[in-house]
């Protein structure tokens, strides 16, 4: 919900916002999987807007901060 939340300014949907999340960060390497044309697109449409510092940590903050762990456990920041 808070990732649907985070998306509405952009007219971009949760999955959207995840993949926005993981192009801005350093020294990732984000590669999406889709098996339909609409989320083939739906993927490519993330190049139109950026998170803001405080859109980013509340999406690392989403399911108890697990993409903190992530980010902290794979060494990007």
């Amino acid at each position: 919900d808070r990732l649907a939340e985070i998306g509405e300014p952009y007219e971009k949907s949760a999955a959207q916002v995840a993949l926005r999340w993981l192009l801005q960060q350093p020294t990732v390497a984000a590669i999406p999987k889709a098996a339909s044309r609409r989320h083939i697109e739906a993927n490519a449409d993330v190049f139109d807007f950026e998170l803001s510092n405080d859109e980013l940590a509340a999406v690392a903050d989403v399911g108890d901060g697990v993409w903190n762990q992530l980010v902290e456990t794979i060494g990007l920041r």
